[in-house]
């Protein structure tokens, strides 16, 4: 994958100077305005919705949403754990 957004000028790769075994990878102008393109008008209706939220309610939601990925969590390890 890396190597496909690096030929198209998404991505470019950095050999990292302290550890010559690490590649770091960074986002060009390119891939910054094609990623800003695709997630930008999605992002702009996004906050859109949530602006009709009261600060109250958006905490509720933060809550909720905590919660539900805790749960998921749970019973994601659950599906891991061996089976005996």
């Amino acid at each position: 994958m890396l190597d496909w957004l690096e030929r198209r000028g998404f991505v470019q790769r950095e050999r990292d100077t302290v550890d010559r075994r690490k590649v770091l990878v960074w986002m060009t102008p390119e891939g910054q305005l094609f990623v800003g393109g695709m997630y930008g008008p999605l992002a702009r209706d996004g906050s859109l919705g949530l602006a009709e939220f009261t600060n109250a309610e958006l905490e509720k939601v933060l809550v909720f949403l905590g919660e539900a990925t805790e749960l998921v969590d749970r019973h994601r390890l659950r599906l891991r754990a061996p089976r005996g």
